[in-house]
């Protein structure tokens, strides 16, 4: 009998996962199968042979995981604000057009004008260094540099809409 791993044990993937390599076990299931929280996932799905128990028994770094902690886009307010959300579209902080800085609750339902995103799912910040910067200077407020931006509203080709940088002074 296999004895069951403990849910929050840090493990990291034996293969390359576009979710990421490391992640801490949420269930480990008696079919032989787990399930890991990782930077890109919030419930991978994997065998007990495809996982290693980690040496350190502690996060990879002080984002993890990045999906819920790092902006993957903003809304543009009516009103002037931005609002910086994660990869699960849950508010994670507003700037309002005074340039004030409120951390959010999740659970806000946020009225928005537009939306624009830092990444695609093609270059996320745990897979992609440029990403991971572009998202941590949006967090500081340095810059909201944005890769992708809805493009149906203002008219502009998907090609131009990729292309366009908005700054929250441009913005």
């Amino acid at each position: 009998m296999k004895r069951f791993l403990k849910s929050g044990t840090w493990v990291r993937l034996k293969t390359r996962h576009w979710t990421g390599k490391e992640g801490f076990l949420l269930e480990d299931e008696k079919d032989g199968l787990v399930i890991i929280i990782t930077d890109g996932s919030s419930g991978l799905e994997a065998t007990r042979e495809e996982v290693a128990v980690l040496h350190r028994q502690e996060p990879p770094h002080d984002l993890f995981p990045m999906r819920k902690r790092l902006p993957y886009g903003r809304y543009n307010c009516a009103n002037g604000d931005i609002v910086l959300y994660n990869r699960d579209y849950e508010p994670l902080m507003r700037c309002s057009r005074n340039g004030e800085i409120i951390t959010c609750d999740p659970l806000e339902r946020i009225q928005y004008v537009d939306q624009d995103w830092f990444y695609l799912d093609g270059d996320p910040p745990w897979d992609n260094k440029k990403t991971l910067k572009r998202c941590i200077e949006a967090l500081a407020w340095k810059s909201v540099n944005i890769r992708h931006s809805s493009s149906h509203d203002r008219g502009e080709s998907a090609g131009a809409a990729w292309h366009r940088r908005i700054s929250m002074a441009g913005g």
